[in-house]
């Protein structure tokens, strides 16, 4: 038999472009650099607020609509993708189906899996129950036995070295069928549970002790029922995570998102998109999967709108649930109505809030970075307490209007002047106000607005050989100038503010050429030399 790299490059020959593919190369060569270590943080926030209403729902009943493509709120992988599959497999094992009977054990269900769908040779399957832990609810730890052979698909494979974990869900308690609803490995972990709901237009992120540049195969894929394909990438590790862009999915869609090991090939037979399909036909493919993550979910596609709305009513819950909202030039508007007869308290990220009378609405600008983040709201009752929800927000800014401010150092805070009551600041654009009284910048450094261009506190950031190593807040004077307000920059770097002119320091990148700008000059064996010019 060939090598597995062999059999995908083969069948890449004869694969056809996917149907998004110009979309998403568009998308790549459109997109900017977003800040990774703020983006990693709010997507994992956002993806526990969106799957906590629905985290390990997978075998719950409901009475709501069918959305569409199909999903019946059920989330499992495997065996079973959908309710009726469930249904057929639980009917036939109460009836004494002995084909079945593998069903009702945990174990042989986290060995078949191995075995079935990952092709290993056998498994050796560690039952981990936790201390209190949901009897219907399981976690097994699959390996490869030491001295197995794995070359029964694939010539000379290697066999997995890491073990995968898989969470398992029994349904009609005792007597009941298991499924795995969940599927992670050493180095690939989803942050999501069954059930999740996963946006279009968002990023999943996956941390991972990978090498950097190593390349894992990255995709979504949908129910037959949703009538649309799925996508992959080959996404290699950047700053120690994996990132998968979400592009227009359909609206309440049931399937699965994964990650896995051995990448794919441009154009080659994805794997991670038949493994746990609900099609009855799998491509006749060989190969060995060494490590995979994957979770099922729910998908939806937000169209978003200039402000996003949320009411709070005096319960402390929130609705919706989750939103999309189109960063402005001054930055994102978010509008909170309290909807009950309590005033309400609502937060916006990270970055502080605001509250609402009953019956009050209220529309707040806040300097959110582009991706996921949350918003929550609380109330005060005799009845309820102390009481907060929150709901997922996703930023898109296909304006590229934000800049990140974030330094890229160890911090520390600069002295300002203490103004007093009526002082007048500085008339002018806010760049070139920093530019004349920050004292410490050089000529190659980049002095540019950060965050939004039209936010009402104006944020001046300094870039130097690629690292923002300080950043200046300003405030109105209520007279059309211009104040400091904060000033950081990054330790062992000297920074400071001055009432006067003060110009910049050292060598032009053109040796005898300045261009426009007031420069300062300093001779230290001849201090009297020291002085400022002026060029137009």
């Amino acid at each position: 038999m060939s090598d597995l790299r062999t059999d995908l490059e083969r069948l890449g020959e004869r694969a056809a472009p996917k149907t998004d593919a110009f979309e998403r190369l568009e998308f790549r060569r459109r997109r900017r650099e977003r800040n990774r270590r703020i983006a990693a943080g709010l997507l994992a926030l956002v993806l526990f607020v969106g799957g906590s209403v629905a985290a390990f729902s997978a075998f719950r009943d409901t009475d709501a609509p069918t959305p569409g493509g199909g999903s019946d709120e059920f989330f499992a992988l495997w065996p079973d993708q959908t309710a009726d599959g469930l249904a057929e497999a639980q009917a036939a094992v109460d009836a004494g189906d002995p084909d079945l009977a593998w069903r009702t054990d945990p174990i042989e269900v986290a060995r078949r899996f191995a075995t079935e769908k990952l092709l290993w040779p056998e498994a050796s399957v560690d039952l981990e129950f936790g201390e209190g832990a949901d009897p219907d609810e399981a976690v097994a730890r699959s390996s490869v036995p030491p001295g197995a052979s794995c070359d029964q698909f694939v010539t000379e494979a290697e066999c997995p070295t890491s073990p995968t974990t898989v969470t398992l869900r029994r349904s009609g308690g005792s007597g009941g069928v298991w499924n795995v609803v969940r599927a992670h490995g050493a180095d690939l972990d989803l942050p999501l549970v069954a059930g999740d709901v996963v946006s279009s237009g968002t990023w999943i992120t996956v941390p991972t002790s990978l090498p950097e540049g190593e390349k894992m195969s990255m995709g979504i894929q949908f129910l037959t029922a949703c009538d649309r394909q799925g996508f992959d990438d080959n996404v290699a590790v950047t700053d120690g995570q994996l990132e998968l862009y979400v592009s227009a999915v359909p609206e309440g869609c049931t399937g699965y998102v994964y990650a896995m090991a051995p990448p794919t090939g441009v154009g080659a037979v994805a794997i991670g998109s038949f493994l746990f399909s609900d099609a009855e036909a799998t491509p006749a493919i060989d190969y060995l999967v060494q490590e995979i993550a994957a979770v099922p979910v729910r998908f939806v596609n937000d169209t978003p709108t200039e402000v996003a709305e949320f009411a709070c009513d005096g319960t402390g819950s929130i609705a919706p649930t989750d939103s999309a909202v189109i960063a402005q030039p001054d930055g994102v508007h978010v509008g909170v109505t309290a909807s009950g007869d309590l005033p309400v308290s609502f937060s916006v990220g990270d970055l502080g809030g605001d509250g609402a009378e009953p019956g009050e609405r209220t529309e707040t600008v806040w300097q959110l970075a582009p991706g996921e983040s949350a918003i929550s709201c609380s109330v005060e009752s005799p009845e309820f307490g102390g009481v907060a929800s929150a709901a997922s927000l996703n930023v898109v800014d296909p304006n590229g209007y934000f800049v990140p401010a974030e330094l890229s150092c160890a911090s520390v805070v600069g002295q300002i002047p203490e103004y007093g009551e009526g002082a007048r600041g500085f008339a002018g654009d806010p760049v070139q106000v920093v530019r004349d009284h920050v004292s410490g910048l050089e000529f190659d450094d980049t002095v540019e607005r950060a965050l939004y261009p039209e936010s009402e506190l104006p944020v001046v950031r300094v870039v130097r050989d690629g690292d923002v190593v300080a950043r200046t807040t300003l405030r109105d004077d209520g007279r059309g100038g211009w104040l400091v307000d904060t000033l950081e920059n990054c330790d062992g770097t000297l920074f400071g503010w001055r009432e006067g002119i003060a110009g910049v320091t050292g060598p032009p990148t053109e040796p005898g050429v300045l261009g426009p700008g007031v420069y300062y000059f300093q001779d230290d064996v001849h201090p009297a030399a020291n002085g400022l010019l002026f060029v137009t």
